[in-house]
């Protein structure tokens, strides 16, 4: 995956310990593995930042958070790896990006993802690693969600939409 794909992926947008995935239960269309969706259940507009901090084909556990680790050479340059950009989203808005981590052959890549919320970076904001196919029968989205409070939620959660990662 390259800068250019993961932007216009994730559409006009402006620049500004989890391992596996909770299981989504909404009966409407799973958005595909690798997607993006956005959503505000609070009464204000807000902008989310969205930053990948690093890239690789491992997940370190040993601490109290868990770190992407594992070969990047096969993943995006060192230049490339710091890539970020934001959205913003009305009230009561959902905003889905498929295909926001395309499928790269048969690299089974993982990816530090970093949310802020307005400009700041929430008390709890260490990147959250993410695989949209973190095993061979799993595969999984990336679910940001500002609630009724104005808080920031982002987690990985279980979609049967396998996309590209069939």
């Amino acid at each position: 995956m390259n800068r250019r794909a993961l932007l216009s992926s994730l559409g006009a947008l402006t620049v500004s310990g989890l391992s596996g995935c909770s299981s989504s239960e909404e009966e409407e269309e799973q958005p595909p593995a690798g997607s993006v969706r956005f959503s505000n259940r609070h009464d204000l507009p807000h902008v989310v930042g969205f930053t990948i901090t690093n890239i690789g084909t491992e997940i370190d556990h040993s601490s109290d958070d868990s770190v992407v680790t594992g070969d990047t050479r096969l993943s995006l340059p060192i230049h490339k790896k710091d890539l970020s950009t934001s959205v913003s989203i009305a009230p009561d808005e959902t905003s889905l990006y498929p295909g926001a981590f395309s499928k790269r052959a048969s690299d089974a890549l993982y990816y530090a993802v970093e949310f802020s919320l307005d400009g700041s970076v929430p008390e709890r904001g260490e990147p959250i690693p993410f695989s949209p196919a973190p095993s061979d029968d799993e595969r999984c989205f990336l679910e940001v969600s500002i609630g009724a409070s104005g808080s920031l939620s982002p987690g990985i959660t279980k979609t049967e939409n396998e996309g590209e990662y069939s």
